[in-house]
């Protein structure tokens, strides 16, 4: 590792989130009071610390402006993309050193290091991975091959550190999403270093003797997320992984495709988004999460095709609005469902929509005709969006 980085002020912190204090007194809070766990419950004060915003909102503008460079080829997206890596991970002054040792720290009494639940702060590394290979194949002039020099240095140091250190190899045994995620981040490394066979290597061990084997049960249940307190995020969250490990294996050229690997109980991932989708958020009390899984489902209609309109029907129902959101743009073929002039709802307000294609000709549309696996040489990998767990 970088001894510059590892003496610089860009530690990364953050505090895990669902730990509170069990102290009443604030005046003995961050020195003797001992913070106890509350799953599904988030400790306000943890968002005083804010590098975990950064990191998510730099990932999510790398992915977006790759995503609009694709479209439009203007160059002021190819600028943000190597201006916003550079900062991140090239540029001493400023770079974030290349581990978690401080992420999802619990304060109070203690060693005050990071565990190993915080690996999972680099979720988004596939997005990351996305905006570089973008760069890399259509090589724009604003793309600085010494901000692709250093980001290859960063992401070397950085699986250096997730397959060794004692916090990555702990995520890695993990058994749920976690186990899920750990898996996003190590091969979005390997293809950010362009090493695919080590990312295939990663996925095969994944879904033969990783976690996969026991987080989908017959029915399609992932039983390790329905136990925690919010058992519709956690599904969609984890199926969100599932779907970047999928797409990363396509990337790669994965065979057999990650989409089609079984668990031990011979259940697919398509089988637990089949029992997510039937399942009701406000049994839970889940009103807010209930655009949770509409980007798995994208993803899965764009792959497969949604001859009866099940899937369009499902994100018509849960977000009016679906067409607007960044992952109707990046599902190719998928259906609007017939919303053709209304309002897009954006941070601003509701903002007119602009006239899409209906999806009443069946002999017009892409979404009409099923798609099958092919490798994927070139290109890029895609992302399901990662809000936090």
């Amino acid at each position: 590792m970088s001894a510059t980085r590892l003496n610089s002020r860009t530690k990364r912190v953050s505090h895990l989130a669902n730990w509170v204090k069990g102290h009443a007194d604030p005046i003995l809070v961050y020195d003797e009071c001992t913070y106890v766990t509350k799953d599904g419950q988030i400790n306000p004060d943890t968002q005083l610390v804010h590098d975990n915003d950064a990191l998510q909102n730099m990932s999510n503008s790398i992915y977006l402006s790759a995503l609009a460079y694709l479209h439009t080829g203007d160059s002021k997206y190819a600028t943000h993309i190597n201006h916003a890596l550079d900062t991140f991970f090239v540029n001493n002054a400023t770079s974030m050193n290349p581990n978690l040792n401080y992420a999802q720290v619990i304060r109070g009494p203690g060693d005050q290091l990071g565990k190993h639940t915080g690996v999972l702060d680099l979720a988004c590394m596939a997005k990351i991975a996305s905006g570089v290979s973008v760069m890399r194949e259509l090589q724009p002039t604003e793309w600085d091959q010494a901000t692709d020099d250093g980001v290859t240095s960063w992401a070397s140091d950085q699986l250096e550190w997730l397959t060794t250190n004692e916090l990555g190899i702990g995520e890695k045994n993990s058994t749920n999403n976690h186990g899920t995620f750990y898996v996003n981040q190590e091969c979005a490394l390997h293809i950010i270093l362009n090493d695919t066979q080590s990312c295939a290597d990663a996925l095969n061990e994944f879904y033969t003797t990783g976690p996969f084997q026991n987080q989908i049960d017959a029915n399609g249940d992932q039983s390790l997320e329905s136990a925690r307190t919010r058992p519709y995020h956690y599904r969609a969250y984890n199926l969100m992984a599932l779907i970047t490990n999928a797409q990363m294996g396509d990337f790669v050229g994965l065979s057999p495709s990650a989409w089609e690997r079984t668990t031990a109980s011979n259940a697919t991932l398509m089988d637990a988004l089949t029992y997510a989708m039937a399942q009701n958020y406000t049994d839970t009390d889940e009103d807010s999460q209930i655009k949770m899984l509409n980007p798995v489902v994208a993803a899965v209609a764009s792959k497969y095709g949604d001859d009866d309109g099940t899937y369009a029907a499902f994100l018509k129902q849960t977000d009016p609005y679906f067409p607007g959101q960044p992952y109707f743009a990046l599902n190719e073929g998928l259906s609007d469902a017939g919303i053709k002039q209304g309002l897009l709802e954006t941070t601003y307000g509701s903002v007119p929509a602009q006239p899409t294609v209906g999806s009443g000709d069946p002999d017009d549309l892409i979404h009409r005709r099923k798609r099958e696996w092919k490798p994927r040489g070139s290109g890029w990998p895609s992302a399901a969006p990662t809000p936090a767990p």
